[in-house]
């Protein structure tokens, strides 16, 4: 991330620490019909930034696999605030709004930058629910301990 775009937007999210990384819109993440990011691609955005996140602090989804236990969703709230084009230069943010033992409250959003005036414009704002699963018996199991620092919850 560059030392401007950081200092420039991390003012301006709700979390002082939240998790920041560039997003990508690949051509065939096009709409069919209208030249603009499918709501598919803008959904997995927020699920890429979970795993960055998750990344980042050494807990990769196949150390995770490989443990037996795994996130998995049970809400997405997603809303579309704009429309984002091939070649936008886009940032994504997630923090962690709240911890329960066995479940988390996980915000993104993303924003498209403008190089020229340094502005930022949000495209994407979420809210998901993310239930630790034990896959052998498909049931919730307590997060490790350690984990609460790396996801730094609000509340």
């Amino acid at each position: 991330m560059k030392p401007a775009i950081d200092a420039n937007l991390r003012p301006s999210l709700p979390h002082p620490r939240a998790f920041l990384a560039p997003l990508v819109l690949a051509p065939h993440d096009l709409s069919a019909s209208v030249a603009h990011a499918n709501n598919i691609a803008m959904a997995g955005w927020v699920d890429r930034l979970a795993e960055l996140h998750a990344d980042a602090n050494g807990v990769s989804r196949a150390a995770q696999v490989a443990a037996g236990r795994v996130w998995f969703v049970a809400r997405h709230e997603i809303d579309y605030l704009a429309e984002v084009f091939f070649g936008d230069d886009l940032i994504g943010a997630t923090w962690i709004a709240s911890i329960r033992r066995t479940t988390l409250i996980r915000q993104c959003a993303v924003y498209r930058h403008h190089a020229s005036s340094g502005q930022f414009r949000q495209v994407l704002a979420s809210t998901s629910r993310w239930a630790y699963i034990d896959l052998a018996t498909r049931k919730p199991v307590a997060m490790p301990t350690p984990w609460l620092e790396w996801l730094d919850p609000l509340s």
